[in-house]
């Protein structure tokens, strides 16, 4: 009888040992499946769907969605789809500081703002809304590129919050010291 116990014994170790086994290899070969990447890096299928735009005048190089038609004039590209549209502006201000700059902005047109730093691309995501009116609320990327010098990536359409995102990701500043 002491041998029949032994094997049982055996017998239910192996199959624990099996199972914590299979477990394990899921959980390793199926994590990155399902893990939420912290990179800004932008997926193929949206590289695929976008053009890179690059305006030789104000220093910049993005990636546009195809679903938006780009307009640049003078400090400003605008990107529209129907009646929405991403704004892309070079700002100038009296601080390298972007908390100094958003109070001086803040203060000046009497709005109110939320102010979030993206480690991954040096970008500020600002929400900004009016003390003034019923003025919809904007959401902006906004980064210093260069001495008092911000890009300002934004729209007021909650429908494209993800191209903004996107474009904000690909951006790219040409250094005006480059030959």
């Amino acid at each position: 009888m002491r041998p029949k116990k032994i094997k049982k014994m055996h017998h239910r170790v192996l199959l624990v040992s099996l199972i914590v086994l299979f477990i394990t290899m899921y959980v390793v070969i199926f994590q990155n499946k399902y893990a939420k990447s912290d990179d800004q890096s932008l997926s193929p299928e949206i590289e695929t769907n976008s053009e890179e735009y690059t305006s030789s005048f104000l220093g910049f190089t993005f990636l546009v969605p195809v679903k938006l038609q780009p307009n640049e004039s003078g400090n400003t590209i605008q990107l529209h789809e129907q009646n929405n549209f991403i704004s892309i502006s070079r700002l100038f201000g009296y601080s390298n500081v972007i908390e100094e700059y958003l109070n001086d902005l803040a203060e000046k047109n009497k709005l109110e703002y939320n102010i979030e730093k993206i480690e991954d691309n040096g970008f500020y995501v600002v929400k900004m809304r009016s003390k003034l009116n019923d003025a919809k609320n904007e959401t902006s990327y906004i980064k210093n590129i260069d001495t008092d010098t911000f890009v300002s990536i934004s729209t007021t359409s909650p429908e494209l919050y993800d191209e903004l995102e996107q474009i904000a990701a690909s951006f790219e500043y040409l250094d005006d010291n480059k030959d």
